[in-house]
C-alpha cells in the first residue's frame, strides 16, 4: 500500500479527533457549532467545500463538502488525480484520497501545498505584463511600460491577472510545448475551469493544481 496513504490517513485521522473532542460536527459545520475550535487546527472555507490542517504537522490537509451535495467535488479531484496519473501529469496536480466518512461526510486529504493567492496573482500578473511588452516592443522596466499597462488595466475591468483564464495562461505558458497541449486538453476534457489564484498552490517554487474539481458540471 502507498505509504503517503497511510501517513495522510495517520494525519487527518489526528485532525478528526481534534475536532470531534470540541464538539465539531462535519455535515453541520459552523452553523451548530457552540464549542471552542482548537488553535492547533487550521480552517478555510471555499464556494463548495472547507479545508483543515495541523499546525504541527503541515504535510496533509482533510477536505470535505460544505454540504453532502458538495461531496462530488472531492471525489472528482480523487479521479481526475488517476486519469492525471495514467497520462504522467499528476506532479501538476496536489495529490488527494479518500480517507473516511465521518457524520455522514467523505473525508479526503490532500498534500499540504502553499496556497499563497497574492503570489500566485502576483506571478500572474508578471507574466502577462512581460508578454503585453514583448508584444508592443516595450522595455519592461520602463515607467513608460509600466504606465501603459496600467492604463490598459484600468480602462477594461474584464482583465484581471488572479481569475481563471490568465492564471491557467500563465501556468500553462511554463511547460514544455507537448506538456503544455497534453496539460490544456487533460484540463479541457476533465471541465476543469476554475483555476483561479485561489486554487492554485506552490510544491516548493513549483506551480501545482490545489483545488481542481472545476465548476458547473
Amino acid at each position: 500500500m502507498d505509504n503517503r496513504f497511510e501517513r495522510a490517513k495517520e494525519r487527518i485521522e489526528n485532525i478528526i479527533a481534534q475536532l470531534k473532542e470540541v464538539g465539531w460536527n462535519f455535515e453541520s459545520g459552523w452553523s451548530n457549532f457552540e464549542g471552542n475550535f482548537p488553535n492547533s487546527i487550521g480552517e478555510a472555507s471555499g464556494a463548495s467545500r472547507q479545508v483543515f490542517w495541523d499546525y504541527d504537522n503541515e504535510d496533509f490537509v482533510l477536505k470535505v463538502g460544505l454540504g453532502p451535495e458538495d461531496a462530488k467535488y472531492c471525489e472528482k479531484e480523487e479521479t481526475v488525480y488517476h486519469a492525471a496519473k495514467e497520462q504522467g501529469l499528476e506532479k501538476y496536480f496536489g495529490w488527494t484520497a479518500y480517507i473516511c466518512t465521518v457524520d455522514n461526510m467523505d473525508i479526503y486529504a490532500m498534500e499540504f501545498l502553499d496556497c499563497d493567492e497574492c503570489r500566485v496573482s502576483d506571478d500572474s500578473y508578471q507574466y502577462h505584463y512581460h508578454v503585453y511588452c514583448d508584444e508592443n516592443g516595450l522595455d519592461p522596466d520602463s515607467d513608460y511600460a509600466r504606465e501603459q499597462w496600467d492604463d490598459l488595466l484600468d480602462s477594461d475591468w474584464t482583465i484581471c491577472m488572479d481569475d481563471s483564464d490568465a492564471v491557467t495562461e500563465w501556468f500553462l505558458d511554463g511547460l514544455l510545448w507537448q506538456e503544455r497541449d497534453e496539460l490544456a486538453e487533460f484540463l479541457s476534457d476533465w471541465k476543469i475551469n476554475d483555476l483561479h489564484a485561489a486554487n492554485v498552490g506552490y510544491r516548493g517554487n513549483m506551480p501545482v493544481f490545489a483545488d481542481y474539481a472545476g465548476w458547473g458540471w
